[in-house]
């Protein structure tokens, strides 16, 4: 078996273990490289063919035939396995040869004398059978065929040194020239016409693009400073000139009639007053107090003690007892303490008595008792400005 060969098959004869007859059944064959792992075989996963009489076969592929000891084992149920080593050859270039002679393969003497007979041939129809060539030292004459031509342009100019050659003066034109190269034309080394024509194309396209974007910018301008355009000059486009001229008389008309405002507003003074401004002070005023939202006539009223009210506080001044309070109404207060203790269980007890706030958003306020419920500690008050809560104080009159 020749090494790392494809197309080549091994076989083995395999016999029942129980009778030794010839073993028919499936067979599979594993594969063992140079004393390797052994793995089943990679064609088929291993299957044999069974050719007749036991033996069976195994086509291998290539990579399983590159060792240098392969070793077959050919396993099938119930029959004795069977191994058969190969020590591979390696394939000689010779083996591809083509033989001289016919048939293939004839003997050595045998294709000598064929190839005698036909350099034979060859010497009669060139006219040189029994020519002796001589150095012929006359060049002249002589043309190169375009083979030869063609030769000469293609041989490879790192293999000419010397300098003042062709070669070397190419190898240096194209060294200098190496960052030129690839700029122009596609691929690298296009004809400088087609390098040519790409360059005008790319110019068009930019004076179109740079012709239709400019144009359409600059037409935008002229429309967004139309309103800009007219204002200097008449007609529009007048001379810069003429236009600071205008723009000078205009200055010193503004001059003229702001002259009588004086310097730091001097003009100013001494303006005399008028019916106008004193309508619209009133106003100004009227509007004030209405936002300030003072409180009424009534409202006040009914925050004044009363004449007797007045005359009781004034002759009880000093008689006067302390009382909180636990929550109420603008028109109730619940009492908690009356001059230190549990506020009267009977009822109406307080009547007729007043109240005088002395702290929070009720103090000074002075209201009177008009009836006192003593199982819930409530009086009845004439009102008062917001509600009673159990943050505020008084004395009971």
């Amino acid at each position: 078996m020749k090494k790392n060969t494809a197309s080549q098959t091994i076989g083995a004869q395999l016999v029942s273990a129980t009778d030794g007859s010839a073993f028919t059944g499936s067979v599979t064959v594993y594969v063992t490289g140079d004393a390797g792992t052994q793995a089943v075989g990679s064609v088929g996963s291993g299957a044999c063919t069974h050719e007749g009489n036991g033996y069976h076969t195994y086509a291998p592929a290539q990579a399983e035939t590159n060792y240098d000891l392969i070793a077959f084992t050919f396993i099938g149920s119930g029959a004795v396995p069977a191994t058969v080593q190969v020590f591979t050859s390696y394939p000689q270039t010779g083996d591809n040869y083509a033989r001289l002679g016919a048939p293939a393969g004839a003997s050595i003497a045998a294709d000598i004398a064929t190839v005698d007979t036909v350099v034979d041939a060859i010497l009669d129809d060139t006219g040189t059978s029994g020519v002796i060539v001589v150095t012929n030292n006359d060049k002249t004459g002589y043309r190169l065929s375009s083979t030869g031509v063609d030769d000469i342009w293609d041989e490879a100019t790192a293999g000419h040194v010397t300098a003042g050659t062709t070669a070397v003066a190419l190898t240096d034109i194209l060294a200098d020239t190496a960052d030129m190269q690839p700029k122009l034309g596609s691929p690298a080394g296009a004809s400088l016409s087609a390098d040519i024509a790409t360059i005008d194309a790319n110019v068009d396209a930019i004076l179109v693009d740079t012709g239709t974007t400019l144009q359409a910018d600059i037409t935008a301008i002229l429309a967004d400073t139309a309103d800009m355009q007219p204002k200097l000059g008449t007609p529009a486009g007048a001379s810069i000139s003429a236009d600071i001229a205008t723009i000078d008389a205009n200055v010193d008309a503004i001059l003229v009639d702001t002259a009588e405002i004086g310097a730091a507003g001097a003009g100013l003074s001494a303006i005399p007053w008028n019916a106008a401004w004193d309508a619209e002070v009133q106003s100004e005023c009227t509007d004030a107090l209405n936002a300030y939202d003072p409180p009424t006539n009534a409202e006040m009223e009914a925050r004044t003690p009363t004449a007797a009210q007045l005359a009781y506080i004034t002759s009880n001044a000093a008689d006067g007892v302390p009382v909180t309070f636990s929550g109420g109404t603008t028109t109730t207060a619940v009492l908690a303490l009356v001059d230190g203790s549990t506020a009267s269980s009977t009822d109406d007890f307080y009547n007729g008595r007043i109240l005088v706030f002395n702290s929070g958003t009720l103090d000074m306020q002075v209201t009177d008792i008009t009836d006192y419920v003593g199982s819930t500690k409530t009086a009845t008050i004439t009102a008062v400005t917001t509600a009673v809560t159990s943050s505020h104080t008084a004395n009971l009159k």
